[in-house]
């Protein structure tokens, strides 16, 4: 990643798919990004997959710079039971 090609701060809006199963996921998702100070955080549920094994949850926030942007994937793909951070 380019650090030259996004400017910052920047609106993230990602997708997080997570085993249906798990819980305490939206909980996980906020406190990720309280411990990132990322006040304006959001998470919403999206859909279960046609077999009913995956959960989709949608997260937007206002990313101040690239250590954070970076340290938020970090977090956010190893929350457990995540199978893929889009």
């Amino acid at each position: 990643m380019n650090q030259s090609e996004l400017k910052f701060p920047l609106v993230w809006k990602g997708r997080l798919i997570v085993q249906a199963d798990a819980e305490g996921t939206e909980d996980e998702i906020a406190r990720a990004f309280a411990c990132l100070g990322l006040g304006d955080g959001m998470v919403g549920t999206g859909s279960v997959s046609s077999k009913g094994s995956y959960r989709s949850w949608s997260v937007q926030a206002t990313v101040p710079d690239l250590v954070t942007l970076r340290s938020l994937f970090k977090i956010l793909e190893s929350l457990p039971k995540v199978k893929m951070l889009i």
